[in-house]
């Protein structure tokens, strides 16, 4: 069973000790594209997560960290579309004031990190992303999920954005698999 509840499976969370939700003795379920717990309510993690994450990789001698966060959120926020920006002051405020806390928990850290935003994920293929140091809002806002995934993998394997945040854009509309 997890510690999240039935619903959940936590694969090596307790490993690294995460576990924000059973010590709070709050009775979890993942449900659609989060985790709920069974009130409706969404926890706010991502702080706490990171921490953890952080924590972790210095006890563990891990130099490298690369993490993603939701375009519009922490550093984003001004260059977000209109729409991203006033679901983030209002109805989505305590979600975004958590990834900007886990942002600042990251980058105010010693580790190698990356923080990889992106847009609107789709289950599209795979056509291949672009990254940029540049924190405006990417060409291409939808990407698949694969492409989030490689870009991922790729920053993870590559010192060019050490210590930098890149936004992930999809892929150009013309180009094909």
């Amino acid at each position: 069973m997890s510690p999240f509840g039935d619903d959940v499976e936590a694969h090596g969370l307790g490993e690294m000790g995460l576990h924000p939700l059973q010590d709070r003795g709050q009775p979890s379920r993942l449900w659609g594209n989060g985790l709920l717990l069974r009130n409706g309510r969404q926890p706010k993690i991502m702080a706490e997560a990171h921490q953890t994450i952080v924590a972790g990789a210095r006890q563990a001698g891990t130099r490298r960290l690369v993490t993603m966060l939701a375009y519009g959120s922490g550093s984003t926020a001004d260059s977000a579309p209109t729409g991203v920006r006033l679901l983030g002051a209002t109805v989505l405020r305590a979600d975004y004031t958590d990834l900007a806390a886990a942002e600042q928990t990251v980058t105010r850290s010693d580790l190698a990190w990356t923080v990889c935003f992106f847009g609107a994920l789709t289950n599209d293929p795979p056509r291949g992303a672009t990254l940029s140091t540049s924190l405006r809002r990417p060409p291409r806002y939808r990407i698949p999920r694969g492409d989030l995934a490689a870009a991922l993998v790729q920053t993870a394997t590559h010192d060019t954005y050490v210590r930098q945040a890149v936004v992930v854009s999809g892929p150009s509309e013309g180009k094909k698999a």
